[in-house]
């Protein structure tokens, strides 16, 4: 649905449905996850596509979507390019997001025997909370820095992203990012600005939360959808 906000696009066209399908089987590597699985499993007994499909729409899904999307195609710079070339580009991002795999966190484990110290070692991973970090992930194939960065910046996992000061600057966290934890301050207040820029920005998630909150009577009662409930009228 959110793809066919372009009106040059019909809805049969291959190249839509083709972008169409690639989200859906992202989507499907999200559901089929045993973490995913778990929580939609405590929700409702019913067959699991059931539990899905039903989970979608109470959390309105469509809406989600809907807002990412306008985001993406700004951060993208897909504005001036053609609607082909758009809804590829937002298909391709977009399942790069949802198929993110988890993290392995090697965590030290000491432990003393015999009177001495050994340090041992074991793996966690990491899905709902990662590192900005090249990483490994469960089938030992390195997933790269940018991959972390913009499923962070989506509103999937994931939701907790920890850094040292390689975050510090040139990096844009704000489409999806409105509270910021600062394990210690630096020494000047240049950057601390830089620190809190990352966040407050142009179109940042806290001024959407704002907008949606104050104003989401006014877009619902205007009858018909707008094409794009995010575009300033």
């Amino acid at each position: 649905m959110v793809l066919c906000r372009s009106p040059e696009l019909s809805w049969d066209d291959p190249v839509l449905l083709t972008a169409a399908s690639k989200i859906a089987w992202g989507f499907r590597t999200l559901y089929n996850h045993h973490g995913t699985v778990a929580l939609l499993r405590r929700e409702s007994r019913d067959r699991y596509w059931h539990a899905a499909i039903a989970h979608a729409a109470r959390e309105n899904l469509q809406a989600v979507l809907d807002e990412y999307v306008h985001c993406l195609v700004e951060a993208e710079g897909l504005i001036g390019s053609s609607p082909h070339d758009r809804v590829t580009g937002l298909a391709g991002k977009i399942h790069t997001v949802l198929t993110l795999r988890p993290s392995q966190i090697e965590v030290d484990d000491p432990q003393i025997r015999d009177g001495q110290l050994h340090v041992g070692e074991f793996t966690l991973r990491g899905r709902f909370a990662m590192r900005l970090a090249d990483y490994r992930d469960e089938e030992g194939a390195v997933s790269r820095l940018g991959g972390v960065r913009e499923a962070f910046n989506s509103p999937f996992r994931p939701f907790v992203l920890a850094s040292t000061s390689i975050g510090q600057e040139g990096l844009d966290f704000h489409p999806y990012c409105h509270r910021h934890y600062h394990w210690n301050l630096p020494h000047n207040p240049v950057d601390l600005e830089q620190r809190e820029g990352r966040i407050h920005r142009y179109k940042g998630h806290a001024i959407r939360l704002n907008i949606a909150v104050d104003h989401a009577c006014a877009i619902r009662g205007r009858g018909e959808p707008p094409p794009d409930p995010w575009v300033p009228y």
